[in-house]
């Protein structure tokens, strides 16, 4: 199975991208507090209320900008010319 020069640059890209989400959301959710996932289970919130009241708007900072830096890099290096041209 011959994969072309194009979808090589491709899965790069996305693994690069899926690398700087992942580093920022890791950061994101470690900086939470984890007493106020206690207090929420402790006043009776399940797990469903708990992420959806909790847990994504303390990370929607570190969601929010992984999903821009990561779009913005996948367009800038899909963009370049010079990756996209054939080789001489």
């Amino acid at each position: 199975m011959v994969i072309n020069r194009d979808r090589h640059i491709d899965i790069c890209h996305a693994v690069i991208a899926l690398l700087v989400v992942l580093l920022i959301l890791l950061s994101s959710l470690q900086s939470m507090d984890l007493n106020l996932e206690c207090a929420a289970l402790s006043l009776g919130a399940g797990p469903v209320q708990l992420f959806m009241k909790v847990v994504i708007p303390l990370a929607a900072p570190g969601l929010i900008s992984a999903a821009l830096l990561a779009f913005l890099t996948f367009r800038w290096k899909s963009s370049r010319p010079s990756l996209r041209s054939a080789p001489s």
